[in-house]
């Protein structure tokens, strides 16, 4: 009885020892080692734009065996040195979660990354922008989730009524320094002669 007593104390013994055991080498230092490997990777991005919208290539690199990334699509991303994902229109960005790929701290969560995109505007496909690029909601890139379509079309209303305005009082001001060239250029010989005139008479007066 005593014997299997100690076996059992044995056993259970070895319940406690056995994790410790095995998470060891996962110390402080080696969670440095990773947390630095982790802050090292780069994100970066390109797009294309083509009738769908955009899509944008995004490059992690520096990657090393030792993580892995999970983006908010929950696929997961390892390989070593530079790995690339196509992603589609993102108006809220993508979040990237570095996580350790080591044996002794498996899937321990390490830092979190947020790669900013700029956000697409839908209506800039819209024939009306393509005949009023300038317009304010026309903008390639710009937040125009909260824009209604009532919205679109009050505030395009307005600026086609500001750009008449503008073509109206440029006819204005162009056709009256057109008159004034028109003058200028009738009377041309007649102004300079009276500028001669005038000054010979000033000159006339200080010999005098």
């Amino acid at each position: 009885m005593k014997k299997k007593i100690n076996c059992l104390l044995v056993f259970v013994g070895f319940m406690f020892v056995f994790p410790l055991t095995c998470n060891a080498s996962c110390d402080y230092e080696r969670q440095a080692e990773l947390s630095k490997i982790a802050s090292n990777v780069q994100f970066t991005y390109t797009y294309d734009v083509d009738k769908h919208g955009p899509l944008f290539d995004v490059y992690l690199t520096n990657l090393t065996n030792d993580i892995y990334v999970v983006d908010n699509y929950d696929q997961r991303i390892s390989g070593v040195g530079e790995v690339h994902k196509n992603y589609p229109n993102q108006n809220a960005g993508l979040n990237f979660i570095i996580y350790s790929n080591d044996n002794n701290c498996k899937d321990e969560e390490i830092l979190t990354f947020y790669l900013n995109l700029p956000s697409y505007n839908l209506y800039s496909t819209r024939e009306e922008c393509k005949k009023y690029p300038s317009y304010r909601y026309c903008a390639l890139w710009m937040n125009t989730l909260d824009i209604s379509s009532d919205q679109f079309e009050k505030g395009l209303d307005e600026y086609k009524q500001k750009e008449k305005t503008k073509v109206v009082d440029q006819t204005t001001t162009d056709g009256f320094w057109q008159k004034m060239f028109d003058i200028l250029e009738q009377y041309y010989y007649i102004l300079i002669a009276i500028v001669l005139l005038i000054g010979a008479i000033i000159l006339k007066k200080r010999l005098g």
